[in-house]
């Protein structure tokens, strides 16, 4: 499923043949809002050239009781600043795709 996900952005950027468009590269979170990203300590990138994955977003449930009523928890938080990103650069730079954070889900 996920690299179906991965596989049409590419398409929608315009990718061609992967080799030449695609790299793994690692972003530092410098800022939540507006989201920019520190890219291998050579330059910076903002919102608009981000695409988050699913596990780089806050992931909630609701748990309803029958007796107390909802609670809602946290599975593993969003990005924060400091926040290690892998990322894959698409379209020849012009999208990157953030596919996790370093260190795993954590709340």
């Amino acid at each position: 499923m996920t690299g179906n996900k991965i596989i049409e952005i590419m398409q929608k950027v315009g990718a061609t043949q992967l080799s030449e468009t695609t790299d793994l590269l690692y972003g530092e979170v410098i800022s939540t809002s507006p989201l920019s990203l520190k890219i291998d300590n050579r330059f910076i990138i903002t919102e608009n050239f981000i695409i988050l994955s699913a596990l780089c977003k806050e992931k909630t449930i609701t748990i309803t009781h029958d007796t107390s009523g909802a609670e809602v928890v946290i599975l593993w938080r969003g990005i924060i600043v400091g926040d290690k990103l892998r990322l894959i650069r698409l379209g020849r730079g012009q999208k990157f795709y953030a596919i996790e954070r370093e260190g795993g889900l954590t709340i």
